[in-house]
Parts: structure tokens; sequence; C-alpha cells
């Protein structure tokens, strides 16, 4: 019997379980089959949040504060040397830091498969950055990433050849995943729930939902935006927007969740207004339990939200467009419910984790023998 593939993961650090790629990672472990993969995670930086025991693997922590220094330089040798010891023949790193010192050893340890996952657009991207994207190319077989946005600024904007991209979309929760949402959504005469699961940061747009809200205010009176997602100090403070507005009794804050089902139950259209996005895994879960949806066409929304068929894609910025398409899900109860079977309809033909596992896993499997033949 052909014994399992050693596949290593590294992350910079773990911050919330619920972050996204951490997430990602997480779920990724989880449905990789054991007979054919023995998986590791390397964690880079001190992580308070990680909790080895909700990691169904071997978890190594490195304690890597800063990349240029003694501690860093030893690191990387110590990983080399962990790699080659624990055989093994995938690296597939995600974030920064892990880019440059997970695939350096990873090259220097000979490890046969190097992938560096590119999980959203870098509107934050500093001429530092770009550099090291540069430098650290070569080292690299494949770039892994989650979307058709991702991988179009690749080509474009980094130089990427497409040959050298693969694209495996996000997973999903199987307690999410499993849903099928038969209710009928309430009518316009009664209390409308438009959800928005998102970290309260500048990019995920939240002014500019506020902004839009206030424009049809009048015309949307049972609507409440429900707002699910923690916010820093050191970001403007939303609550605040919202009370400037004079929307405070159409908006509920309910904080940063561990688990959204509840929410996503509740709710009779998503919302995402981001300015940048990768691929959201908060549409994917839209979707997944058939909600209609509002989004911002930016980044890969578009494979996610088909205008017109299962939502509305509108330009950020553009709160009028926003306003409007707020008022048509508002208003058309059969046009909700047509739009969320057609949600569920697109999230079985194109984004089952099932499916999407069993590909990764073909990829891994086909890669690998085809390095080692001989």
């Amino acid at each position: 019997m052909t014994p399992p593939i050693g596949l290593a993961f590294i992350i910079d650090e773990v911050g919330r379980a619920t972050a996204g790629t951490e997430n990602q990672v997480l779920h990724m472990i989880q449905r990789l089959d054991p007979r054919l993969f023995r998986v590791h995670l390397i964690v880079l930086r001190p992580s308070p949040s990680l909790d080895p025991r909700r990691i169904p693997c071997p978890v190594k922590p490195l304690h890597v504060r800063r990349l240029l220094s003694l501690h860093g330089v030893r690191a990387l040798f110590t990983l080399r040397s962990w790699l080659r010891a624990n055989h093994i023949s995938v690296v597939q790193t995600f974030f920064k830091d892990a880019n440059v010192l997970g695939l350096l050893a990873a090259a220097l340890a000979g490890v046969a498969l190097r992938l560096s996952s590119r999980r959203s657009l870098p509107y934050e991207a500093s001429g530092r950055d770009k550099l090291v994207y540069r430098i650290m190319d070569p080292f690299i077989h494949y770039y892994m990433v989650n979307g058709a946005g991702v991988r179009d600024h690749l080509i474009h904007m980094e130089g990427v050849a497409p040959e050298r991209i693969r694209v495996f979309h996000n997973l999903v929760d199987p307690r999410i995943e499993a849903a099928r949402d038969e209710r009928d959504r309430r009518s316009g005469g009664e209390r409308i729930v438009f959800l928005m699961v998102a970290n309260l940061r500048p990019v995920k747009g939240h002014p500019f939902l506020i902004e839009a809200v206030a424009r049809v205010r009048t015309r949307i009176p049972h609507a409440r935006f429900v707002l699910v997602g923690g916010q820093s100090p050191a970001d403007p403070d939303v609550h605040e927007l919202v009370v400037k507005a004079g929307l405070a009794e159409r908006f509920v804050f309910e904080g940063l969740q561990s688990e959204v089902r509840r929410f996503l139950d509740a709710a009779d259209v998503g919302l995402l207004c981001s300015s940048s996005e990768g691929f959201s895994s908060t549409l994917l879960e839209y979707i997944a339990v058939g909600l209609p949806c509002i989004a911002t066409d930016v980044g890969s929304n578009k494979e996610i939200v088909l205008q017109g068929k299962n939502g509305f894609l509108v330009p950020y910025g553009d709160s009028k467009a926003l306003g409007e398409a707020l008022v048509t899900l508002y208003d058309d109860v059969a046009m909700r419910r047509e739009m969320g079977r057609r949600s569920r309809a697109h999230f079985e033909e194109k984004f089952l984790s099932t499916a999407q596992t069993e590909k990764l896993e073909r990829f891994y499997c086909e890669e690998v023998a085809a390095r080692t033949a001989g």
C-alpha cells in the first residue's frame, strides 16, 4: 500500500478561528483523506488563539517574531531539517512571511511540490511586498488561488503565467453546506432582514451601506440590517456613523460570532459591500443556505452572484444603485424566493466542498507522482 503523502501547511499565525484564511486551512485539514495525506500545520509566529485540540493534525509552532533576525535564520534551517526528517513532499504556504520562510525552507529541503496560496487581492500591497513577491517567484511551482479575480490579478498585474495558477474555490462549513432552505421568504409587509457578515473594517464598505440605506429609508420601512463582525479600535466607529445617519433603529450590531448559522437562517437577503475581495466565503455561505444576494462588483464576486439571477451586483461607491437593489428585493417576495432557489442550485452545481476537495486531492497526488517519478 502506498504510504500517505507528507503535506505541510505553513501559515504566519493563527488569529481568530473564524478568520477567513485560518478557517479555510482548518476545513482543508478536516476534509483531506488521511489515507492519502499525512498533514502537518506549521505556525511561524506566536499565536495565543491557537488551540491544538481544535486542529486534527500535528501542529509545529516555530515562534518566529521577525524574519530578518538571527532567530529567523535559525528557524529557516530548523524548518528545512524538519521537512526532510518528516519526508514532506508538498508545502503550501499562506500569508506573506510563510511565503518567504516556508518556501525557502522547502526549496532547501528539496520538497517536490511548492505551492503559494494567494487568497485575496492585495489592496494594501506596498512596494516592498511586491518586491518580495517577485523575489520568491522562482521558488514557487504553482500559485493556489480561490477565484478568477485573484487569478486575473496575478496574470495581468504580476505577470504570472496562467499555466502556473490553479483555482480551488473556498470550502464551506459542512453544517452550512448541508442546509436546504425550504422556508418561504416573508412578504414585504413584514420585517425583512438584510444580513452582512463582515468585520467592521474600512475595506468591507459599511459606510457605503449606511449611505445607501439613508437614501431609501422611507421606501423600506420594515427593513432591518444585521451586522455580524468584530471591529478594531483603530478603525472608524461604524456605530457612530449609523447614529449620525439617524438609522440606529434600523441596524443591529451582533459583534464577532464563532457560529453564523443562526443569522443565516433568520435572514432574507445577504449583503457584501466590500471595496475589494478575493473570493468571498461569506457569499458562498449565503448561497449555500439559499439567500438572494446583493454584492459589490469586485474581485471574484461575479462568480458567486450572477447578475439578475440569484442577486444583484453594484459598483462599489454607487449608493444609488445599492439603494435601488435593496428596494427591489425588499418589495418583491417572489423575486427573493426565486433568487434564493437559484442561489442554492448555483452552489450545488459549482461550489460543493466535496467536489473541491476531490479536485485538490487529485492535484496533489498527480503532481507529486509526476515530480518524484524515477
